[in-house]
């Protein structure tokens, strides 16, 4: 996805803090809360929501900052200078800075999103800012609300002011601003390079699917499952942890009352050309027969995603399309909808070592070309995590308290 790209120097009145000695971390993600993907990911192409869908209604000008942030980082927002040690990524919604707080020495992530492309009915960002507001959980970042300025915010970084410009070439006069717990580690793309065990691979697997079942519970989907969007770090003893990051495409899943949990069928197309769920590519070449998706594409993405773990980064459908990182984001989902018509069985690579109940699973996920809506009890109850030769059984609620533990002691 492009980035934010160019910037110029600008005279700026000093509104914040002076710059802090204090170094950033040693350790920081790349892309905490971008959209820096190595597959093209798709722009939220809005074609129409179902029948049953409720519309967007108008968006507020100003958005909630929680009281939990302190009042000095509140202050950089509405004065229209930000303070900030450095650029943690870039994406086609904006930046995400590390930014700190000098009283307490802590650190967050702020992601600056300009005010170009979507209207006052539909503002880039808010539904990201509406994610975080209603989910809570130790498995997924953390946020404190967000704010939209009346003007372009002044970013100053290492001391110089500089502007920047929108992915779409021209300086904009408005941003919405989101803020997030910072959280050090590595993208999952780039360990799962190396040498994860089994076990690692299980632990990582559980830790997502505990993330997702409650994203769904919440009433969201999160339609943008992927390494690059999960960050892994070990905790003190040494075991795997993850957290999920950038909620820019979640969306709501309920509609109505609690009591009445109806499933939001959409029609969007959003997320990343190699994840793409079948009745997102449907929509667009097959619109006659197209009836959206719901909370199956994050089954879909999730069986994507266990396939990339144990094949270090292999996709079970682009990969068998030749060219694909060079074709454009359209003829890249034009060739993924063809190759699942064409071929909608999984294959695995043979100079692989895969657990057969790993491969079970994951041909389940991604059976007959869409993401067979399996709950996550049943994923729960696959001899992958329950146990097998291979592999020993999880246990879901240690599981939970472990990393519980674990967040409360950073």
């Amino acid at each position: 996805m492009g980035c934010c790209s160019g910037s110029r120097s600008v005279q700026v009145r000093p509104l914040g803090p002076p710059k802090s000695e204090s170094r950033a971390p040693e350790s920081s993600p790349k892309n905490l809360g971008s959209q820096a993907y190595r597959a093209s990911p798709l722009d939220d192409q809005d074609l129409g929501e179902a029948a049953d869908a409720p519309r967007p209604r108008a968006l507020p000008i100003v958005w909630t900052l929680s009281d939990q942030l302190p009042r000095a980082l509140k202050s950089q927002i509405t004065d229209g200078t930000i303070y900030v040690e450095k650029v943690l990524g870039t994406g086609i919604s904006g930046t995400v800075y590390l930014w700190s707080d000098l009283a307490s020495s802590r650190f967050y992530a702020v992601k600056v999103m300009p005010q170009t492309k979507f209207g006052t009915q539909k503002q880039y960002g808010y539904y990201e800012y509406e994610a975080t507001r209603d989910i809570d959980h130790p498995l997924i970042v953390k946020g404190y609300g967000g704010y939209k300025t009346k003007k372009k915010l002044v970013i100053v970084t290492h001391g110089v002011p500089s502007i920047e410009k929108s992915h779409y070439g021209s300086v904009t006069t408005k941003d919405s601003v989101l803020v997030m717990d910072y959280v050090p580690g590595e993208e999952l793309f780039d360990i799962m390079q190396g040498s994860l065990s089994y076990e690692d691979i299980q632990s990582v697997a559980a830790q997502v699917l505990l993330a997702l079942e409650y994203m769904h519970k919440q009433g969201y989907m999160y339609r943008d499952l992927k390494p690059e969007n999960i960050l892994f770090y070990r905790d003190a003893q040494g075991r795997p942890r993850i957290k999920i990051i950038d909620l820019g495409f979640t969306r709501k899943l309920i509609a109505d009352s609690l009591d009445d949990r109806k499933l939001v069928r959409s029609d969007s197309l959003v997320g990343t050309s190699d994840i793409a769920h079948m009745g997102m590519l449907e929509t667009l070449f097959q619109p006659a027969v197209a009836c959206g998706y719901g909370a199956e594409v994050d089954f879909w993405a999730y069986g994507i995603l266990l396939y990339k773990l144990f094949t270090r980064g292999d996709s079970p459908f682009s990969d068998r399309i030749e060219d694909f990182d060079s074709l454009t984001p359209f003829n890249q989902l034009q060739a993924m909808y063809h190759e699942i018509r064409r071929d909608p069985h999984i294959h695995f690579p043979s100079d692989v070592s895969i657990p057969e109940v790993a491969k079970d699973l994951i041909r389940k996920l991604l059976c007959n070309g869409r993401g067979r809506i399996i709950s996550w009890d049943e994923v729960r109850a696959h001899p992958f995590f329950t146990g097998s030769t291979t592999l020993s059984g999880v246990d879901f609620e240690a599981l939970f308290h472990d990393v519980q533990a674990s967040e409360a002691s950073v």
